[in-house]
Formats: structure tokens, C-alpha cells, sequence
């Protein structure tokens, strides 16, 4: 099996998986894949999804109950802002990477990077587009 065989499989197979999160109101998004000559193992991350329409998550949950110790404000959860001229929204909190301790995703392709709590402060002062 190549790369490119492993990646159209596996996004079918997340097509595919769509009615099934919508029928149990999770979010079913691909993890890692590994490959060999014969055969591939590919993660599922199944996520669920709130009374409010939230996709609830661990990152997420350590946002609310530790951003004030990093110095964050619970309102910027779920804010949109500008780095490097793209738009990403500040979407948890990797209490396991104190250098790089904020979550976000990039708003064009749902890809989720980690800053520094300096950056996300930096630019909800500097360039805030849109807090919820």
C-alpha cells in the first residue's frame, strides 16, 4: 500500500462516518495512520458534541478550568484571531506543553496548531477579529 492509497482510503472512510456521528451526535475525525506492504491501521478520534453544539474535548475542558493560571481569559475560548496573516480560533488549552500551551485551529482547513500563551495574547490585544 502507498501514502497516497492510505489518505483517499481513510478520507472515505471519514465520509462515510459522517451519518454515523450525526446519528450519535459525536464528531468522528481521522487520526494517525500507519502502513505497511499489505496492510494499514488508521486512529479514529470520536469526540462528543454538546447540548450547545460544541464538540467537547479534553484541550478544551482544560481551557475552562486552567486558562486563568496561564493568563488567559475564559471569554477567548472559541475567538477568532489573526497570526501571520490567517485566521484561527483559540480552541483549548495542552496543559502538557507549558511552552507551547495554547491550542488553536486555523479557520480555512480545521488543522490545530500550539503557541505560546504570548502569541494569543499578543494578538486578541493587537488584531482580535470576532469573540463570541
Amino acid at each position: 500500500m502507498t501514502k497516497t492509497q492510505i489518505q483517499n482510503i481513510a478520507s472515505d472512510i471519514v465520509l462515510a462516518l459522517e451519518a454515523v456521528g450525526k446519528r450519535h451526535n459525536v464528531e468522528i475525525k481521522r487520526g494517525p495512520a500507519s502502513f505497511g506492504e499489505v496492510s494499514a491501521n488508521l486512529k479514529l478520534v470520536i469526540t462528543e458534541i454538546n447540548k450547545a453544539g460544541t464538540v467537547e474535548s479534553p484541550k478544551r475542558n482544560d481551557y475552562l478550568r486552567y486558562c486563568g493560571v496561564y493568563g488567559l481569559k475564559l471569554e477567548w475560548l472559541d475567538a477568532e484571531i489573526k497570526i501571520a496573516g490567517d485566521s484561527y480560533t483559540i480552541s483549548g488549552l495542552n496543559s502538557n506543553n507549558p511552552k507551547n500551551v495554547v491550542q488553536i485551529t486555523r479557520t480555512n482547513d480545521g488543522k490545530t496548531f500550539k503557541c505560546p500563551q504570548s502569541t494569543v495574547t499578543a494578538a486578541m490585544g493587537r488584531n482580535s477579529i470576532n469573540t463570541p
